[in-house]
């Protein structure tokens, strides 16, 4: 009868991603989350729901969620998409998701309000400026990647040994006059650059 190794049905119905909770926290994201689980059960649409913790690093980690929101302290963001849709205080923060959510569901599209959306947004830069700072895990992650350039770069460039002079750029001609060579080291970005002697 039934093969075993068939094509499987889709998954039916919501799901809810929240991020793992860590000193950024600023408001009560276990009653948050709880609240939002149970909610949830009573819909059969196949959205996705994202809880952000903080909102430093902006919605960057739950950029693919359907509906989501990440707190502040006394204030939140409702977001669509990877899109702001509104800031709201942070005790109505659950309640205003779920009319974007069911607002959205009945007219088959994000429901939005573009001024809500851009004082969200402005809201949402504010507070990666005021954070900009902290060592999140994503900005770790470029500032190792930024210090792994620079080995790489430094470890490309031979530094002169102590005692030794500096080896001498060789002379070439360019056009009638004298120039110092450049070394392939020196090259940036594809230009050569050359030195001209006095």
């Amino acid at each position: 009868m039934g093969d075993s190794a068939g094509p499987q049905a889709a998954p039916r119905g919501p799901v809810l991603i929240a991020c793992p909770t860590c000193g950024r926290l600023q408001f009560d994201m276990d009653t948050v989350v709880a609240e939002i689980e149970e909610r949830l059960q009573h819909y059969t649409e196949p959205i996705e729901v994202a809880v952000l913790g903080c909102a430093v690093n902006g919605l960057g980690e739950a950029a693919h969620a359907d509906f989501g929101i990440t707190g502040a302290r006394n204030e939140g963001l409702i977001f669509a998409h990877g899109k702001p849709l509104r800031k709201v205080p942070q005790e109505r923060l659950v309640d205003e998701l779920f009319r974007v959510i069911d607002a959205s569901l009945a007219a088959g599209r994000t429901v939005f309000d573009e001024r809500e959306a851009a004082e969200g947004a402005a809201w949402l830069r504010k507070i990666e400026e005021e954070n900009a700072g902290d060592l999140t895990p994503e900005r770790l992650a470029a500032l190792e990647a930024a210090a792994a350039a620079e080995q790489a770069l430094a470890e490309a460039t031979p530094l002169p040994v102590a005692g030794q002079a500096a080896a001498q750029p060789r002379r070439i001609e360019v056009g009638g006059g004298e120039r110092d060579a450049v070394p392939a080291r020196e090259r940036v970005a594809g230009r050569r650059f050359a030195r001209v002697r006095e």
